[in-house]
Formats: structure tokens, C-alpha cells, sequence
């Protein structure tokens, strides 16, 4: 009779063992994602607020007008204006850069067409739609501010 009661006192003890070490480990698990869950809030949240800083910057600037002048142009059509960040030899590195882009947000587009004075194509990368020169160069400034990937840029003209 004392063999099995000095067995069942050794599974108790197992139990309180197995139970503790079951509890720290909820608790370090809970902690982890507390932590991963914040800093995705605060990923969010400084993403958004260099959103709205970019647009009240970019509309101060129009407003002011002291960032840059705008030439007026009387023509039947609206023309906007967007910002090239890339230009190619190769299709499928273009489409790398748009997809960088558009992972961030940004709306993107490729347009292809013949480098000068040659019978290569380049593929340019677009991005962004803007009323003003001035909204754009902002804008292009700003992301190659934000993305290391971007070592320049070109303000176009685009059409509607």
C-alpha cells in the first residue's frame, strides 16, 4: 500500500511541474503577441501620419505658392501630371519596382516605348496623378525621401 502512495505523490508533483511550466510558457506566448500586435499598430499608425503629413505639406506648398510656380497653360485638355521613379531596359525589373511600389500603396503603371536614337525599348515606371507640377515634385521628393530604392525621379506630363 506505501508503494502506491509514494507513486501517486510523484504524479502529483509531476502534475504541479507540468502545469507551472504549461503556465509560463501561455504567458510568454501571451507577451510575445501583446508585443507583435503594438508594433504593428505603431507601424500602421506612423505610416498613416507620414501620409498626412506628405498630403497637408504638399497642399501648404500649393497654397503658398512658394515651392514652385506653375506655368498657365490654355489648351483644351486638362493635363495632370505624374512622377517616373524608374526607367528599364528589362520588363520584368520594371514590373519588381511597380510591385515594390504598390505593396507600400502607392499606385504604379509601366509604359513602354523606344529609348532614343536606338531600336531598344525602355520601360518607365509611373506613379502618382497630380494636378499641379508642383503637387508632383512634392510627391517625388517625398518618396525618394521614404524608399531607398528610388534615386531619382522625373515629373511628366500626362493627358487625360
Amino acid at each position: 500500500m506505501e508503494k502506491q502512495k509514494r507513486i501517486f505523490e510523484v504524479t502529483v508533483i509531476q502534475l504541479w511541474v507540468a502545469s507551472l511550466i504549461m503556465l509560463l510558457v501561455m504567458v510568454i506566448v501571451f507577451e510575445i503577441g501583446i508585443k507583435l500586435g503594438k508594433k504593428q499598430i505603431l507601424k500602421a499608425q506612423f505610416r498613416t501620419s507620414q501620409q498626412n503629413s506628405m498630403q497637408r505639406s504638399i497642399g501648404t506648398m500649393e497654397a503658398a505658392g512658394t515651392r514652385l510656380t506653375e506655368q498657365v497653360r490654355i489648351e483644351k485638355r486638362k493635363l495632370q501630371y505624374t512622377v517616373q521613379v524608374g526607367s528599364f531596359g528589362s520588363q520584368q525589373n520594371a514590373a519588381a519596382q511597380i510591385g515594390s511600389l504598390e505593396s507600400r500603396g502607392y499606385a504604379s503603371w509601366l509604359e513602354a516605348g523606344p529609348f532614343p536614337d536606338t531600336d531598344k525599348t525602355v520601360h518607365r515606371v509611373l506613379t502618382g496623378r497630380f494636378d499641379t507640377r508642383a503637387a508632383a515634385e512634392l510627391f517625388g521628393e517625398a518618396l525618394q525621401a521614404e524608399l531607398s530604392g528610388i534615386v531619382g525621379y522625373k515629373v511628366r506630363e500626362i493627358g487625360e
